[in-house]
């Protein structure tokens, strides 16, 4: 059977939060470990976005909330039967080292990013379509000429201001995922829909979706309940359709 397509759907702003950078670190990563001046054209493009959404929220006091959530959460269950108190108390460690790194981080949360004259430069000319080209930015162009390893060396010094918060996004949603085990459903006529749990609730939602089927999933959702609707695309990616027959998929409830 192939590995199934993944869709995730967040129920609250602070997940939506945290898949966001998870999505920037993502791609970070990824251009990081090529060679080529065009995925460092691409991992300082990501770079400026991830400091950009750091300024649009007070992002450390979101995530260390959430540490501090998840924290009571599991200190509430070490009692129960059947749980891995050794398992329990190195998260909970976990937990403390990553709040404990994002309390102490001085100023604000990438402030030494957006005060970079070059990152500053190239993020003024990159709202423009093209607009880092060589005669808009000769600095950016010059750097992408250095040797692979000096554009290594900036990109991870740049990043370092970003490690805790990385850090504790990654840990978060290892949790949060790792909390429910997927079930399989029938979306009937293409639709499913699923009331809430009234006091804890389901803070993400994962659909497991093979590959064969012509459809992506399209969620709504509030506090009381979520819908799930199937969009087939066999006709093309400009004429999407709502799925009109019954569709088999893995749903995760995650509610940690």
């Amino acid at each position: 059977m192939a590995e199934l397509i993944i869709y995730e759907h967040p129920l609250n702003e602070r997940m939506r939060t945290l898949l966001r950078l998870e999505r920037l670190f993502d791609e970070i990563a990824y251009h990081m470990t090529q060679s080529d001046p065009w995925s460092s054209r691409q991992c300082v493009k990501a770079l400026l976005d991830a400091t950009t959404a750091l300024t649009r929220s007070d992002l450390r006091s979101e995530l260390l909330k959430e540490v501090e959530r998840l924290s009571n959460v599991l200190h509430g269950i070490q009692r129960d039967a059947g749980i891995d108190t050794s398992m329990l108390d190195e998260t909970l460690e976990k937990l403390e080292q990553s709040g404990a790194k994002l309390r102490n981080q001085p100023g604000q949360i990438g402030q030494r990013l957006r005060n970079d004259e070059f990152l500053k430069s190239v993020a003024q000319r990159s709202c423009i379509p093209g607009g880092d080209c060589s005669f808009d930015l000769p600095e950016l162009h010059y750097w992408l000429h250095r040797a692979e390893d000096e554009r290594r060396a900036d990109l991870s010094d740049w990043l370092t201001d970003l490690a805790p918060v990385r850090h504790t996004t990654d840990l978060l949603l290892s949790l949060i995922r790792d909390s429910a085990v997927s079930e399989r459903r029938q979306a009937t006529r293409g639709m499913f829909q699923q009331d809430q749990d009234a006091e804890r609730g389901t803070r993400l939602i994962r659909i497991g979706l093979d590959p064969a089927i012509p459809c992506h999933a399209e969620v709504s959702g509030g506090k009381h309940r979520f819908t799930i609707r199937f969009i087939d695309m066999s006709r093309g990616l400009n004429q999407p359709t709502p799925a009109d027959y019954d569709i088999e998929f893995s749903l995760t409830n995650c509610m940690l």
